[in-house]
Formats: C-alpha cells, structure tokens, sequence
C-alpha cells in the first residue's frame, strides 16, 4: 500500500471517529482512485451507507468487499445487513449459507443464518445473491438499457437496471449503465459508487474509469479527483485513447492546455486506438497552447511518413474545421491525391465540400458534395452532408433546393437525437416556462429579488461584467469581434460560466443547461448570492485566465436570454447586451445550421419551435428589463453592418468606454485569431458583410405558415419589415 492511499485511509479513519461521515467517504473514494482493489475503504463506504439509512449506496460497495476478501466475516454481515434493509430476505439467507461455507467456524456468522436459514429452495434458485436463472434475459436487457442510457426516462430506467443487480451482479457493464443513469437522476454518490464497482470488478477496462471521472467532474470540488482516476487509469489500462481524450478535455475546460501537453508528451509511442484519433487528439492540445502551427503540421508529418491518408483527412477535417483558412485542409487532400491515394469516399468527398465552399469554389463544391450524398454516408454523415449542400444551394441561388437540403437534414437530426436518441428539445421549452412563472411571481409579490445599484461603480456586484445575450444566429459573433477589438475589453466566447457556477453551488442537475428540475431550480433561488459569486468568478477564472486590472469582460452566450433575472440577482451592477435580429433572419438561420446536437439546438429544427422558444424569450427579457430596471444596451445586426461605431455606440457608453479606431477593423482582429469556433466566422472576417441582410427573402413562400406568426408580430413591433417587397424602416 503507497503512501498515499495510507493517508487517505488514516484520514478516512479520523473523521469517521469525529463523526464526519461524509469527510471520511471522501476520504476512502480517493485511496480507492489509486487501489481500486482495496476491500476494506469499500466496505468501510458500504458501512457509512448504511449508517446514513441509504442501502442501494450501499450495495456496490458491500458486494465489492465481499468479492475482494470473501474471507472477512464481517464483510459478509455487511451484505447481509444491506440486503435485509433493502428487503431480499431470502438472498441474504442465500448469502449467509455461502458465507458459513467459505468460513465453517465463525460464530458470527452462524449467528446471523439462525435468524436468516437457506433451505433446499433457495439454495436452488440463488448463487449467493443472484438468480440462478434469467441471465440470457437480463443480458439482452442490460444491452438495450446501455445503447439508449441517455435517453428515455433515466429515473425508469434506473430502476429497470437495479433490477438487474439480482441477476448479474458481477457484470461491469450493469454497474457502469447504473452509473450514467444513476448520474442522469442527479444521483451523485449512488453513480460514483456504482463506477467504482465496474472497475473493481474491471480494472484494466476503460468504461468504469471513464463513468468514474464523468461523475468526478460534475464536482467542482473534485478537480483533483478526476485527474488522479484518468492517470490512474492510464496506469492500469495502458495508453488508450479514450482516457487520454478525457485527461486533456478535462484539462482544456479547466484553462491548462499545458497540463494536457504534458500528457501527451510523457505516453509512449505505442499508444492503444485509433492513430488519426490520436493526432486529432495532439492537434487539438497544441492549438489550445496557442502552437497552431505544430498542431497542423501533425497531419503534414503523418501523411509524409505514409500512414493510412483516408482517415487521416478525415481527423484533420475535423481539426481544419474552425480554420479562417482552408488552405491547410485543401493543400493536405491535394498531397494525398499527388501520392495516388484512393479518395473516392463518401466522408472525405464531403470534407472536401465543406473547405471549397469556405474557400469560395462553389462550383467545385456542388460537384464534391453530390459525390458525398451519391455514396455510403452513414445516417449522421448524411445529416451533415444535406446541411452542406444546402449552404452550397444557397450560395448558388437555388432556394427551393436549398430549403429541402434543410429540410432533410433537420429531420434526419430529429431521427437520430430525439426520436432514438437523448435529446429533447421540449426541455429548454419547459425551463424557459418555469423561469418566466418565477419572475412572473415575482413581479406579483411586488418585491425585486435584485435592484441596480444607482451609486458608485461596484466590482462585487459584477459592474466590470456584461453579458452578450440574444437569439442565435443574431450576429452575437460579429458583435463580439467588435468588442473585443477594443483594448481594455475581454470576451469569453460561448463557455457556459454561469451554468457551471450554478451546478458548483447547487449540485443535482445533469446534462446541458436545459436539464433542469423545478427542485433544482428552487435550489439556485434560494442559493447565497455570495456563494453564486464566488464560483462564477472561480469558472471565470478558469476559462478566461488571469485579467488586467480595469478589464471589462464580457460573457457572450446567447441563450442566457433565458437566465437573466438569475444573472442579475447574482450581480445586479453588471451590464447586458442585447443582439436583435430579424426575427424571420434568424428563423431561417436557425434552421439551415448543422449545430451540435443538445435540447436547446433541437428546438431549431422547426419553425414552430424556433418561433415558440424566440417568443417566450423575448417576452420574458421585456418583462425583466420593465421590472428590474437593469443596465443594458441593444444592438440591431441590421444597423451593426452599415455603421459599427454608431450602432455600437450605447454599448461603450454602458462599459464606459470611448471607441477605439481598432474596432473599425474588427475583421483584422477575427482574421488574427486564426480560428473561430462560431458557425459566423466566414462573414466575420470581412470588412462589412450585407449577404444575410433579408435573406429571410429568398424563402418567403416557406416562411408563410402559421407557425411563423410569432416571429412576424415580434418583427413588427421590432418595426422590420414582413412583407417581401419592404425594407427595414
């Protein structure tokens, strides 16, 4: 035993005398993160469970114990006790029977089987604990539970999975579906134990470490926790590349790309997974240590040295992707073609339209993403393949081909994340409903949760904040180049700070940020502000580094549009910026974006959602800002891309700033980031860009549907036009 672990036992050991139950559980997870094999931390869990009247935390650890020294007797009356509290009276008879025979002459347990016999019938129908039958049932089961775990009601099919525990208890692959089902309920502690469980049982497979340190990163306090179980992993696993991923994922959202480097630079050159992978992996590190140039030429060195050039393109796609410049991308496939290499393949075809179309060979586009859909693209290659060839369509003029491109590609992201998958996209509905029904109540009570301070400038109270809001796809990416062009403003593009400051401070939410339940939600009302401050700034810190002093930051995430009168309880000094759009732009905008699948971009998928989620958002915001009075400034996209200074204008004066000649030139400062993670950043990157001005034009016939009535009556009152023959007044 390392020194270590014997710290954390010692540890362990002193709370649980002082009565800290929950400091000496913690205290025996972090010697089980270097010796998972270590009987007695799991049974001393098992035993702090029990005293807590929790048995199904319990389990795990009490059948781990019991696996690893079957000849502790009182490992066993440890079982036995959780099965009793948990009502399977015959299966801890049944245990009990093998206890005694494992251990002949132990008085204790002898004790325990006078109360609790095993006749003739159950010693038949159990081995120890599980059924002696159902296992080729359970198995299909347990297969189906764990290809839709994220999906579906997690609460039923939690207790669907527990059942299971009865039939295959030694399966890592149940412990590890009870994990992330587990956590999806917002069942912290029961997923961290269940995890545990799968590695005990698998030590050198990946699934139960990596469950482990998912659950470990909802934690913020559990940072150092999470790096300790994927190092020990990668100890015990070997060089995989799914737990490499994980280590520098979890370095990268914690602002340490270095760490991750370190990583990557200490694992060995016999590294266990897919070789483009890795590369893909080692790019993305280099580029978030700001060495693009290295990260790029990964890809160049690999294919000289003749590795495999179809799957390497393809990662080095997907790292190119969010590159200003497709030069990269494009002067790779050509070396590939000069080398004679077969890439008459449906991915790479798409690939190669994606770049021609950033770089402005249309034309050249339209023929390599016809080949792309010609081919064998899977169902979620295909989806994205539609979505490209609608912007090609568009960029060509052909709006009726476009629109049904749109069309398929929505439909296709329904299919695969919403009907057979996790997403739902009524959640970021119903959030915003409960939000609105909380201020509304508010409003009735007619007491402010929050009001402005009106005096001196407070940095407590967030006055150096603001908070970039709007619709997406309202040009919150072109607002931000502008903004960010001034020399004394900072802004931290699309992380989700507050989101994280929330979970930090009131844990037992899961998943995106329009997983919510009205418990948790009470919970974030009731939160101390001081507390809620504290972790923002914290989070803040980690995404966007240390700050010069008298620094404006700005936090751009456009739907915290819903979260505003969090925000400004939490810090009501601080300033927001509202992105206003035409409205029938942005419906159009929404719905031809291929965006990453969650609840809140699978509203986009049809007008009517797009329209019900754009009504009640704004709704909402003018309620807010009638009510609480806060700072705040808009900007019209619309007034933005004819004069960026004078539109700007109430922004500066509300950060308190004078504009600098540098913003002007906005399009110098996105060129020089080299990379934009935003769906905006090809329009960004030009001197003034009037091409989505009105495009809502170019579909009027499909935007003439009841659905679209909501976004014609906010245009109204906005004073946009809504007929195809008008202008912006």
């Amino acid at each position: 035993m390392s020194e270590a672990v014997k710290a954390f036992i010692a540890e362990g050991n002193t709370c649980l005398k002082t009565g800290d139950r929950n400091g000496a559980a913690l205290a025996w997870c972090r010697a089980l993160d270097l010796d998972p094999h270590l009987a007695s931390a799991h049974n001393n869990l098992g035993a702090v469970s029990l005293m807590a009247g929790q048995p199904w935390l319990a389990l795990p650890c009490c059948l781990t114990s019991t696996r690893l020294r079957p000849d502790q007797a009182d490992f066993w009356i440890g079982l036995v006790r959780t099965l009793v509290d948990l009502g399977e009276t015959a299966r801890a008879a049944a245990c009990l029977d093998q206890a005694c025979r494992r251990l002949p002459d132990d008085a204790s347990l002898k004790a325990a089987a006078a109360h609790y016999p095993a006749d003739d019938a159950i010693r038949a129908r159990f081995d120890g604990m599980a059924d002696r039958s159902g296992q080729t049932a359970a198995a299909d089961q347990l297969a189906s539970l764990a290809a839709s775990a994220a999906g579906g009601d997690p609460a039923q099919a939690l207790e669907t999975a527990q059942a299971l525990v009865w039939v295959l208890p030694e399966r890592p692959g149940l412990w590890v579906t009870l994990s992330r089902l587990a956590m999806a309920c917002g069942h912290w502690q029961q997923a961290e134990f269940n995890a545990r469980r799968a590695i005990a049982l698998a030590p050198d497979e990946t699934d139960g470490w990596h469950a482990l340190a998912t659950v470990l990163s909802e934690a913020e306090t559990r940072r150092d926790d999470v790096e300790r179980v994927l190092l020990r992993a990668l100890d015990l696993c070997g060089p995989r590349l799914r737990l490499a991923d994980a280590y520098c994922n979890h370095c990268l959202a914690h602002g340490r790309p270095d760490d991750a480097r370190a990583l990557l630079e200490r694992i060995p050159g016999a590294r266990i997974g897919d070789a483009a992978h890795w590369h893909l992996l080692e790019a993305r590190v280099l580029d978030a240590c700001g060495d693009g140039e290295a990260a790029a030429e990964i890809f160049r060195s690999a294919l000289a040295r003749g590795e495999a050039p179809a799957p390497l393109l393809i990662a080095a796609a997907i790292y190119h992707e969010r590159d200003l410049d497709p030069e990269a991308w494009l002067s790779l496939h050509a070396g590939a073609v000069r080398l004679g290499a077969d890439l008459d393949q449906a991915d790479l075809h798409h690939a190669h339209a994606r770049a021609l179309l950033r770089s402005g060979a249309i034309e050249q586009a339209d023929q390599a993403i016809k080949a792309a859909l010609a081919g064998g693209l899977a169902d979620e290659a295909r989806r994205g393949a539609r979505f490209t060839a609608g912007r090609i369509a568009d960029r060509l003029g052909r709006h009726d081909e476009a629109w049904r491109h749109f069309e398929a590609g929505n439909r296709l992201l329904e299919t695969g994340w919403e009907i057979a998958g996790p997403c739902d996209h009524t959640r970021p509905l119903a959030r915003l409903a409960s939000l609105s029904r909380r201020l509304d109540a508010e409003i009735a009570s007619g007491v402010r949760a929050a009001v402005t301070p009106q005096d001196a400038p407070s940095m407590e109270a967030g006055h150096d904040l603001a908070f970039l809001i709007g619709f997406p796809r309202s040009g919150t990416t072109l607002l931000d180049s502008v903004l960010r062009s001034h020399s004394a403003i900072r802004v931290v593009e699309e992380c989700p700070v507050l989101i994280e400051a929330l979970r930090a401070v009131v844990p037992g939410m899961a998943g995106d940020e329009t997983e919510f339940s009205e418990d948790w939600l009470d919970g974030v009302d009731a939160a101390d502000v001081g507390e809620l401050r504290a972790a923002y700034r914290r989070r803040l810190a980690c995404h966007a580094g240390t700050l010069a002093p008298g620094v404006s930051v700005v936090d751009k995430l456009p739907l915290n549009l819903n979260w505003v009168a969090v925000i400004h309880r939490i810090f009501p000094a601080a300033g927001f910026i509202l992105a206003r759009r035409h409205p029938l732009d942005v419906a159009v905008s929404n719905f031809a974006q291929d965006f990453a699948p969650n609840n809140a971009m699978m509203v986009m998928t049809r007008l009517e959602r797009i329209a019900a989620l754009h009504a009640g958002s704004f709704d909402l915001w003018d309620r807010f800002v009638d009510w609480r009075r806060p700072r705040w400034a808009d900007v019209v996209y619309e007034r933005l891309i004819d004069d960026p200074e004078a539109a700007i204008a109430p922004v500066m004066a509300m950060l308190g700033r004078d504009w600098e000649s540098q913003q002007a030139r906005f399009f110098e400062t996105a060129r020089a980031r080299r990379r934009i993670s935003t769906p905006s950043a090809h329009q960004v990157t030009q001197p003034l860009y009037t091409g989505s001005r009105g495009r809502w034009r170019d579909y009027a016939e499909f935007l003439d549907v009841p659905a679209c009535a909501p976004l014609r009556e906010r245009a109204q009152v906005w004073e946009f036009a809504t007929e195809t023959d008008g202008a912006l007044d």
